[in-house]
Protein backbone atom coordinates (compact mmCIF):
# COMPACT_ATOMS: atom_id res chain seq x y z
CA UNK A 1 0.00 0.00 0.00
CA UNK A 2 3.02 2.20 0.72
CA UNK A 3 4.16 1.94 -3.29
CA UNK A 4 0.15 2.49 -3.91
CA UNK A 5 0.02 5.83 -2.77
CA UNK A 6 3.16 6.81 -4.22
CA UNK A 7 2.41 5.22 -7.56
CA UNK A 8 -0.93 4.65 -8.09
CA UNK A 9 -0.42 2.77 -11.40
CA UNK A 10 2.36 0.62 -9.77
CA UNK A 11 1.31 -3.17 -11.01
CA UNK A 12 0.86 -5.69 -8.54
CA UNK A 13 3.99 -7.34 -10.80
CA UNK A 14 6.01 -4.24 -10.68
CA UNK A 15 5.23 -3.90 -6.92
CA UNK A 16 6.65 -7.42 -5.87
CA UNK A 17 9.71 -6.74 -8.43
CA UNK A 18 10.11 -3.89 -5.99
CA UNK A 19 9.37 -5.98 -2.90
CA UNK A 20 12.23 -8.60 -4.16
CA UNK A 21 15.77 -6.54 -5.31
CA UNK A 22 14.98 -3.97 -2.47
CA UNK A 23 15.45 -6.21 0.46
CA UNK A 24 18.16 -6.57 2.13
CA UNK A 25 20.58 -9.48 2.14
CA UNK A 26 21.05 -11.14 5.34
CA UNK A 27 24.07 -13.33 6.64
CA UNK A 28 22.63 -16.93 6.13
CA UNK A 29 21.62 -15.79 2.32
CA UNK A 30 25.96 -16.54 1.87
CA UNK A 31 25.87 -13.79 -0.58
CA UNK A 32 23.13 -15.91 -2.85
CA UNK A 33 19.97 -12.98 -3.81
CA UNK A 34 17.54 -15.88 -2.98
CA UNK A 35 17.42 -18.47 -0.87
CA UNK A 36 14.38 -21.35 0.42
CA UNK A 37 15.11 -20.15 3.97
CA UNK A 38 15.13 -16.96 3.47
CA UNK A 39 13.63 -15.71 0.76
CA UNK A 40 14.92 -12.35 -0.91
CA UNK A 41 15.83 -11.31 2.23
CA UNK A 42 14.91 -9.04 5.01
CA UNK A 43 12.35 -6.49 3.42
CA UNK A 44 12.83 -2.78 3.19
CA UNK A 45 10.00 -0.67 2.80
CA UNK A 46 12.19 2.69 2.31
CA UNK A 47 14.18 1.26 -0.54
CA UNK A 48 10.81 -0.81 -1.85
CA UNK A 49 8.62 2.60 -1.94
CA UNK A 50 11.70 4.41 -3.57
CA UNK A 51 11.51 1.38 -6.18
CA UNK A 52 8.06 1.89 -6.99
CA UNK A 53 8.29 4.96 -7.74
CA UNK A 54 8.52 6.05 -11.59
CA UNK A 55 11.84 6.42 -12.22
CA UNK A 56 13.93 8.83 -13.80
CA UNK A 57 18.05 7.79 -14.73
CA UNK A 58 20.35 9.87 -17.14
CA UNK A 59 16.72 11.05 -18.60
CA UNK A 60 14.89 14.18 -18.90
CA UNK A 61 12.50 15.34 -16.14
CA UNK A 62 9.22 17.33 -17.41
CA UNK A 63 5.81 18.26 -16.79
CA UNK A 64 3.71 17.75 -13.95
CA UNK A 65 4.45 13.99 -12.47
CA UNK A 66 1.36 11.91 -12.38
CA UNK A 67 3.12 9.36 -9.76
CA UNK A 68 6.08 10.09 -7.16
CA UNK A 69 9.45 10.15 -9.43
CA UNK A 70 12.90 8.47 -8.14
CA UNK A 71 15.67 10.66 -10.14
CA UNK A 72 18.90 9.09 -10.52
CA UNK A 73 22.36 9.27 -12.42
CA UNK A 74 22.94 12.85 -14.39
CA UNK A 75 19.11 13.63 -15.25
CA UNK A 76 17.89 16.72 -16.66
CA UNK A 77 14.87 19.25 -17.14
CA UNK A 78 14.52 21.14 -20.34
CA UNK A 79 15.56 24.59 -20.73
CA UNK A 80 12.68 27.28 -19.36
CA UNK A 81 10.05 24.47 -18.88
CA UNK A 82 8.72 23.89 -15.81
CA UNK A 83 8.32 20.55 -13.20
CA UNK A 84 5.12 20.78 -10.73
CA UNK A 85 5.33 17.94 -7.67
CA UNK A 86 1.54 17.79 -6.74
CA UNK A 87 0.32 17.68 -3.35
CA UNK A 88 0.50 14.05 -2.07
CA UNK A 89 3.48 13.06 -4.80
CA UNK A 90 7.43 12.84 -3.94
CA UNK A 91 10.21 13.73 -5.70
CA UNK A 92 13.23 11.87 -4.37
CA UNK A 93 16.46 13.31 -6.04
CA UNK A 94 19.28 10.34 -5.92
CA UNK A 95 21.21 11.66 -8.56
CA UNK A 96 21.50 15.55 -9.95
CA UNK A 97 19.24 17.43 -11.69
CA UNK A 98 20.59 19.78 -14.26
CA UNK A 99 18.89 22.57 -16.73
CA UNK A 100 21.10 23.68 -19.83
CA UNK A 101 20.36 26.99 -21.57
CA UNK A 102 17.17 29.17 -19.76
CA UNK A 103 16.55 28.26 -16.33
CA UNK A 104 14.08 25.81 -15.32
CA UNK A 105 11.18 26.03 -12.22
CA UNK A 106 10.16 23.42 -9.79
CA UNK A 107 7.06 23.96 -8.27
CA UNK A 108 6.41 22.04 -5.24
CA UNK A 109 3.32 20.97 -4.43
CA UNK A 110 4.33 17.91 -2.53
CA UNK A 111 7.76 16.92 -1.14
CA UNK A 112 10.78 17.32 -2.97
CA UNK A 113 14.47 15.72 -1.17
CA UNK A 114 17.55 15.89 -2.28
CA UNK A 115 20.04 13.45 -0.91
CA UNK A 116 23.08 13.88 0.84
CA UNK A 117 25.59 14.85 -2.15
CA UNK A 118 22.83 15.31 -5.09
CA UNK A 119 23.01 18.84 -7.07
CA UNK A 120 20.26 21.09 -8.10
CA UNK A 121 21.23 23.51 -11.26
CA UNK A 122 19.75 26.32 -13.06
CA UNK A 123 16.27 25.89 -11.57
CA UNK A 124 14.33 28.31 -9.07
CA UNK A 125 12.21 26.63 -6.63
CA UNK A 126 8.70 28.00 -5.82
CA UNK A 127 7.43 25.79 -2.24
CA UNK A 128 3.20 25.89 -2.15
CA UNK A 129 1.49 26.04 0.85
CA UNK A 130 1.30 22.36 2.30
CA UNK A 131 4.70 21.93 0.30
CA UNK A 132 8.13 20.99 1.71
CA UNK A 133 11.60 21.07 0.35
CA UNK A 134 14.49 19.03 1.66
CA UNK A 135 17.88 19.39 1.59
CA UNK A 136 19.89 16.50 2.88
CA UNK A 137 23.55 17.09 4.17
CA UNK A 138 25.85 17.71 1.61
CA UNK A 139 23.57 19.33 -1.04
CA UNK A 140 23.69 21.68 -3.36
CA UNK A 141 21.40 23.81 -5.35
CA UNK A 142 22.75 26.62 -7.91
CA UNK A 143 19.74 28.71 -9.13
CA UNK A 144 22.31 30.86 -11.34
CA UNK A 145 20.52 33.88 -10.55
CA UNK A 146 17.37 32.34 -10.38
CA UNK A 147 15.40 32.75 -6.52
CA UNK A 148 13.53 30.41 -3.92
CA UNK A 149 10.68 31.43 -2.48
CA UNK A 150 9.01 29.59 0.58
CA UNK A 151 5.07 30.66 0.70
CA UNK A 152 3.12 30.46 3.57
CA UNK A 153 2.28 27.42 4.60
CA UNK A 154 5.32 25.81 2.83
CA UNK A 155 8.67 24.40 4.73
CA UNK A 156 12.17 24.29 3.48
CA UNK A 157 14.60 21.87 5.67
CA UNK A 158 18.20 21.76 5.05
CA UNK A 159 20.90 19.25 6.51
CA UNK A 160 24.77 20.21 7.64
CA UNK A 161 26.99 21.58 5.09
CA UNK A 162 24.13 22.55 2.31
CA UNK A 163 24.98 24.96 -0.42
CA UNK A 164 22.83 27.54 -2.32
CA UNK A 165 24.07 29.75 -5.12
CA UNK A 166 21.42 32.02 -5.76
CA UNK A 167 24.06 34.43 -8.12
CA UNK A 168 21.62 37.81 -8.13
CA UNK A 169 18.91 35.77 -7.14
CA UNK A 170 17.25 35.67 -3.75
CA UNK A 171 15.67 33.91 -0.94
CA UNK A 172 12.00 34.70 0.13
CA UNK A 173 10.70 33.28 3.15
CA UNK A 174 7.08 33.35 3.66
CA UNK A 175 6.62 29.63 5.56
CA UNK A 176 9.27 28.16 7.56
CA UNK A 177 12.48 27.54 7.10
CA UNK A 178 15.42 25.60 9.03
CA UNK A 179 18.92 25.68 7.86
CA UNK A 180 21.36 22.90 9.25
CA UNK A 181 24.78 23.71 10.77
CA UNK A 182 27.42 24.53 8.10
CA UNK A 183 24.46 26.07 5.66
CA UNK A 184 26.29 27.91 3.09
CA UNK A 185 24.75 31.08 0.93
CA UNK A 186 27.79 31.89 -1.21
CA UNK A 187 25.51 34.15 -2.95
CA UNK A 188 21.97 36.29 -3.21
CA UNK A 189 19.50 37.54 -0.02
CA UNK A 190 17.09 35.93 2.18
CA UNK A 191 13.88 38.01 3.38
CA UNK A 192 11.67 36.95 6.12
CA UNK A 193 8.24 38.49 5.61
CA UNK A 194 6.16 38.89 8.92
CA UNK A 195 4.65 35.83 8.37
CA UNK A 196 7.92 33.60 7.77
CA UNK A 197 9.77 31.60 10.44
CA UNK A 198 13.21 30.33 10.54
Amino acid sequence: SLMKAVNPSITASEAKSALETSADWVAGMGGSSYTEQYGHGRLNAYEAVKAGMEQFHNTTVSGTLNSSAHVTGNSSISAGATITIPEGRVMVLDGNLTTTGNRSHIIVEGKLIAYAGRNIVNSRITVQSGGEAVFRDGSTLNTNGGSVIVNSGATLETGQNVSFNLAEGGMSIHGNAGFGPGFNMLNGSITVSQGGHL
